[in-house]
């Protein structure tokens, strides 16, 4: 049977989403804080942290970059780890509340509300 590590804060209270980079060295996680962290492992103390928006919904890691669904309603593009901003890949009428990347790269999916 695994074992479990003790809880960890990573976000204020709400949703949270969480993903691994291609290589599974890091972990990314966005929040109802609208910031996405990325940890180097489960036991970094020391998370890099970016700023995309009021709320973050979702987030995908594929090809050395991350998307994100935020409260803008769009899922936005971002570099890996520097966290510039790489445009808006789709909108919606509503929050999207998961996105997907295939295992290549040239696929995008979105499920909103």
């Amino acid at each position: 049977m695994p074992s479990c590590s003790p809880l960890r804060y990573a976000h204020s209270e709400g949703l949270t989403s969480l993903c691994y980079d291609d290589k599974g060295k890091y972990i990314l996680t966005c929040g109802s804080d609208g910031d996405v962290r990325i940890w180097e492992g489960a036991e970094d103390d020391d998370a890099i942290s970016h700023r995309t928006g009021d709320k973050a919904f979702s987030v995908a890691f594929k090809n050395n970059k991350f998307y994100v669904a935020t409260d803008t309603n769009t899922v936005q593009a971002f570099t890996f780890p520097d966290g510039s901003t790489d445009g808006i890949v789709a909108r919606f009428t509503a929050p999207v509340n998961h996105i997907s990347v295939n295992r290549k790269g040239t696929t995008l999916v979105a499920g909103s509300r």
